[in-house]
């Protein structure tokens, strides 16, 4: 039983090292062509209180 279980976490783990790997590659979802860059959300000031406009609509960008 006890080596069922360190079996069972070891696979855990590397599950979710696979996971974290595929994150940080951007593998984990498909990308969004309308999603914001991140250069273009960083680049904001996070207290600007003016909307920006892409593709003729006036968007507020919040990062949090």
């Amino acid at each position: 039983m006890e080596a069922a279980i360190r079996q069972s976490l070891t696979q855990a783990e590397a599950l979710r090292q696979s996971i974290l790997k595929r994150a940080f590659d951007g593998k984990l979802v498909s990308e969004v062509p309308d999603d914001w860059a991140v250069e273009e959300a960083i680049s904001d000031s996070p207290t600007s209180s003016q909307p920006r406009v892409r593709g003729g609509k006036s968007e507020q960008l919040s990062l949090f």
